[in-house]
């Protein structure tokens, strides 16, 4: 039964599927997240824990015929092979296989009544191209109580039609559909609409929580990024998160070379302008890092907020930068422009920790320094101080530099 022929939603069949290193820490409450669903499908690769051991087991005893494991060891690994080989795993809907399949990592966990939700969701929109939910990318502890921080839309959920679907790119990986599968998609749904899965009450879309291990590697990301660029020289995103893991790694010449052709690209083919704000972004930060580029650095900044005028990445910047060069007045009068102008998006361009209120407090207590107003900044930096609650406030307010300030300022 195809998932058009679905008289009802209880009829259709969930599958999950992914694929899996060095992840034990995460297989119990990834299994107990996602059991509700028809089948599971993981790929173990290339690890050395009890990953492959531990989801064995369950496969063997409790979810003998849902849960379905297979162990790879690649010479040379990249997450598109991976991935489409997890794929390969999953028989089509003829042969019993699920309807729908959503690709969930083994750091990830739906939550709630996800299962009827998708369901629900699919037999409304038989063909869908674009099911979306939200995608809790990291947390913040509100009274004990784990709440989505950094959040964005997502879609890794797919009808499961064999060849018509795959994995595309060997790092920061998207699913490409074959034009069938498109065309398919937009003569019923007129245009390729996005649908949200919502709960029964058709209200917030659901979430997709992501709680990772901060002490993973990210070693093998680089070179994979940089046989990307080298695969699809035109595929602006991976030059993106090329230019952003050369900063991740504090080669700073190599990222401002990668911004800087991006932008280069983006301005005389205006392709895809929703990128000139954050590349813009991050030109200015390359440049900040070398002595004698302080026009370049001011002009991206100014350029960023010009194309990006509600989002409050740039404005933060730029208002620290204006604060650190000793700049007091106008450092406070961009924070005044950033609070009347710009909005929370939820997407892949906005820095979360632009929201919190330690990085504000940062900002201005640096300011009243520079104005000589002592005790009003001891204040400010104070209530900053207070605002970090959670491990994850404490990494962000490092890493921008608040607790050197609060040194600086005491």
């Amino acid at each position: 039964m195809q998932l058009t022929e679905c008289k009802d939603y209880t009829e259709v069949r969930v599958g999950i599927y992914t694929i899996a290193c060095n992840e034990e820490k995460f297989v119990d409450r990834w299994v107990e997240a996602h059991k509700q669903a028809d089948a599971l499908y993981v790929l173990v690769n290339n690890s050395r824990d009890e990953t492959f051991g531990k989801l064995r087991a369950y496969a063997d005893g409790e979810l003998k015929g849902k849960l379905f494991v297979e162990n790879v060891e690649y010479e040379t690994f990249r997450f598109d092979v991976a991935r489409n080989d997890n794929l390969k795993m999953i028989p089509s809907v003829e042969e019993g296989g699920p309807h729908i399949l959503i690709q969930v990592d083994m750091d990830e966990c739906l939550e709630g009544s996800w299962y009827d939700d998708f369901r629900r969701a699919a037999v409304k929109h038989p063909r869908f191209l674009d099911l979306r939910y939200y995608y809790a990318w990291s947390h913040k502890v509100e009274e004990g109580k784990n709440i989505p921080d950094r959040v964005i839309s997502y879609n890794k959920c797919h009808r499961n039609v064999p060849g018509e679907v795959k994995w595309e790119f060997p790092v920061h990986e998207t699913l490409k559909y074959s034009p069938r599968y498109i065309e398919e998609s937009r003569e019923e749904n007129r245009g390729g609409d996005t649908y949200w899965v919502t709960d029964e009450k058709g209200g917030t879309p659901i979430y997709l929580h992501h709680y990772p291990d901060p002490t993973k590697s990210r070693g093998g990301y680089l070179g994979l990024l940089e046989l990307r660029a080298k695969e699809t020289p035109d595929d602006l995103y991976g030059l993106f998160y090329l230019g952003r893991e050369y900063t991740f790694k504090g080669m700073w010449q190599k990222s401002l070379e990668t911004y800087s052709g991006l932008y280069a690209k983006l301005t005389k083919e205006k392709d895809d302008m929703l990128m000139l704000g954050p590349v813009c972004l991050e030109i200015a930060t390359g440049y900040s890092r070398f002595p004698g580029h302080k026009d370049e650095t001011e002009y991206f900044c100014k350029k960023a907020i010009e194309y990006a005028p509600s989002y409050r990445d740039s404005y933060v910047f730029y208002a620290q930068w204006l604060a650190y060069e000793a700049r007091p007045v106008e450092a406070l009068s961009v924070l005044k422009e950033a609070e009347a102008k710009t909005v929370k998006h939820n997407d892949w361009r906005e820095l979360s920790y632009c929201w919190h209120p330690f990085k504000t407090a940062q900002i201005k207590a640096d300011s009243y320094c520079w104005l000589g107003e002592y005790e009003l900044a001891w204040r400010t930096i104070n209530e900053g101080l207070n605002s970090i609650v959670s491990k994850e406030d404490e990494e962000y307010a490092k890493g921008v530099g608040f607790f050197g300030d609060f040194e600086w300022i005491k």
